[in-house]
């Protein structure tokens, strides 16, 4: 997860540059783990998507472009978060915060919770009329997911 965080930064930022062909290439360098369409992140598909059009894949953008509207969906249609029953289902922590960000809430505070057998991302948020509520995020997969990496020895 830190690997796909640095690189997605980097190739941000070359992309900012106008360096596109950079950008795209530092990010393909994470399909040394497994192919960025595994990888079901909005932040890296949206950034490989931009990327794309840039460099002249309309085609291959307008793919991204479904598929990331199919993660963003499912995201969004996972729960509404409001207890962990009905958590919203996420891959990676940055979906928690674009998430909030897309509802217009501010982060307050965070704390990991159990329930069952599920683990979950609380985060206290308020809204635009300073209203405190607690969103949870299923986190469960993201966990298993760094157990299975540090059982493979990797570390992350």
């Amino acid at each position: 997860a830190d690997r796909i965080r640095t690189t997605t930064q980097a190739a941000a930022k070359l992309g900012m540059e106008g360096k596109h062909g950079e950008a795209l290439a530092t990010l393909r360098e994470l399909e040394r783990i497994r192919p960025i369409e595994d990888t079901p992140t909005p932040e890296l598909i949206g950034i490989y998507s931009a990327l794309l059009g840039r460099t002249g894949n309309e085609e291959k953008q307008n793919e991204m472009r479904g598929f990331l509207f199919g993660i963003n969906q499912n995201i969004a249609h996972s729960g509404d978060g409001k207890s962990s029953a009905t958590a919203i289902h996420v891959i990676f922590v940055s979906e928690e915060y674009v998430w909030l960000r897309e509802k217009g809430l501010k982060v307050k505070g965070q704390h990991l919770a159990k329930s069952g057998d599920g683990i979950y991302d609380v985060i206290t948020a308020v809204d635009r009329n300073g209203a405190e509520a607690d969103y949870y995020f299923n986190v469960t997969r993201l966990f298993a997911r760094g157990a299975q990496d540090l059982s493979r020895g990797s570390g992350r």
